[in-house]
């Protein structure tokens, strides 16, 4: 019976190379950095595995138990793991640009240094988890729940939160320009966080901490500051505030300039985009590095078939099958 990690990754590289699906069919361990996954993998079972550098290409991993996972510098691109369960799994400098984490379970993970532009975390249960320094530009975290989420120094210019629930979370340095903030921000803290163009409205912030954040046209309008703390009427005058515009004791709104709401809509369509091309560019770089994996997998592979050059260890390992042809192309979630 031949190596169970070199079968897979014939399987893998094939799948890769001829655009066919390959379902993750691993027994051991710990699996090898140049291990590249396609297709799809719904309810597979990832408990406890090594995945460090693994590529997961265009993968459909709907459901699939990934807990306690080491997932570190893995390239996980326009894939989806709705519904998986990644609780303690560590993605600590992981890519992953176009992919989808709804409905993802991440308590207690590592996330810290993750580059997931333009990714979706809707529904996603982040409560506590770390996501210091992370690339998160144009992310979806709609009705996300972000409870003491540590965010610090995140990118995520044009983020969407809307109906999230991120009290307590800490957005200190954190860069939030453009973003949708209808969210629940009580008690969360912003020091040094820049909102420049963002939008307020529809959020709670009772207690939230602005402390020398930069509001440079955000929009206030209609939005309920009167509990926040760290508040100075300079912000206050740099922003877009109207008579609707609830603030603490002292601080008055200023005049808003006409154009203020047209400028914001175009500020956060254009970090939107930015975001896109970022993540595209992400995407086309890692299935670069996908297919010198597979191709790596296959030289591999040729060179223990090379007479008198098989791996004394290892028995001979048949010809691979002919790739099947390649199925029709997913739908896109």
């Amino acid at each position: 019976m031949r190596n169970p990690l070199v079968a897979f990754s014939i399987t893998t590289a094939l799948a890769i190379l001829a655009g066919a699906p390959a379902h993750a069919l691993i027994s051991d361990q710990d699996v090898a950095r140049s291990v590249t996954f396609g297709g799809s993998c719904g309810k597979c079972d990832f408990t406890g595995r090594k995945l460090v550098g693994a590529n997961f290409m265009s993968s459909q991993f709907i459901k699939a138990v990934m807990v306690n996972a080491d997932l570190r510098g893995a390239n996980i691109v326009n894939s989806n793991f709705t519904g998986a369960d990644l609780r303690g799994a560590d993605l600590r400098g992981a890519q992953a640009p176009q992919t989808y984490f709804i409905k993802v379970n991440f308590t207690g993970a590592k996330l810290d240094g993750l580059t997931a532009p333009a990714a979706t975390f809707r529904d996603a249960t982040l409560n506590g988890v770390g996501l210091r320094s992370a690339v998160l530009t144009a992310s979806n975290f709609r009705s996300a729940d972000m409870n003491g989420a540590q965010l610090i120094g995140a990118q995520l210019a044009a983020a969407d939160f809307t109906d999230a629930n991120a009290r307590g979370a800490n957005f200190n340095s954190s860069e939030l320009q453009a973003s949708q903030m209808a969210g629940h921000f009580d008690g969360a803290t912003f020091f040094r966080a820049e909102l420049d163009g963002a939008h307020l409205a529809g959020g709670t912030f009772a207690g939230a901490d602005f402390s020398r954040a930069s509001l440079d046209g955000a929009d206030l309008r209609g939005v309920d500051l009167s509990k926040a703390r760290g508040l100075k009427q300079d912000q206050i005058d740099d922003a877009c505030a109207d008579g609707n515009t609830r603030l603490p004791s002292g601080l008055k709104p200023g005049a808003c300039n006409h154009g203020m709401s047209r400028e914001i809509q175009a500020a956060m369509a254009e970090a939107k985009q930015a975001a896109r091309l970022e993540a595209s560019q992400g995407a086309v770089e890692a299935r670069r590095q996908a297919l010198e994996a597979a191709r790596q997998a296959l030289e591999m592979v040729r060179e223990m078939n090379l007479s008198g050059g098989r791996h004394p260890s290892i028995p001979p390992v048949p010809p691979a099958p002919p790739a099947p042809p390649a199925p029709p192309q997913a739908p896109h979630w």
